[in-house]
């Protein structure tokens, strides 16, 4: 079973966000500015802690998290060559606002992250969030979150 904590305390690695779950980043987002500096691409939340944020180009900045946006929805390759680099000193958040899980997980970045988490609303007003741990490019553990809206 994957838990969101396992998410808050990585030291390295890539996180896909898919769906637009702007809720669940401003929670990694608070979590990770209590303990060190977030560079943002832009502005896509209001943090609790704003002066721990910086905004600008994430693989230029110092900062231990990096969050991307809509890397692979806007096919960004100078970005994906960019990632690579980094993924041994840092958290990286590729935040894409469109869902698309399939499209991730065979994506050039899926096959290097380690987790991905997929935000979907449902018919009937309920929600579902998939978090999907993921080694080698091969899926080794996901847990599924089905709330009532």
């Amino acid at each position: 079973m994957v838990k969101l904590g396992e998410i808050i305390e990585l030291n390295t690695g890539l996180i896909i966000m898919t769906g637009n779950p702007r809720w669940l980043l401003k929670i990694l987002v608070d979590k990770w500015s209590e303990k060190e500096i977030v560079a943002m691409e832009k502005p896509i939340i209001v943090p609790k802690n704003p002066n721990s944020i910086i905004f600008g180009d994430p693989s230029k900045l110092d900062s231990r998290y990096r969050i991307f946006t809509n890397i692979i929805g806007m096919h960004r390759r100078d970005v994906i060559q960019k990632i690579g680099f980094l993924l041994e000193k840092a958290v990286i958040v590729d935040y894409e606002e469109k869902y698309f899980l399939t499209k991730a997980i065979n994506s050039k970045l899926g096959k290097i992250a380690d987790y991905l988490i997929a935000y979907k609303m449902e018919t009937l007003g309920f929600e579902k969030l998939d978090i999907i741990k993921i080694e080698n490019g091969k899926i080794t553990d996901k847990t599924s979150y089905v709330r009532k809206k």
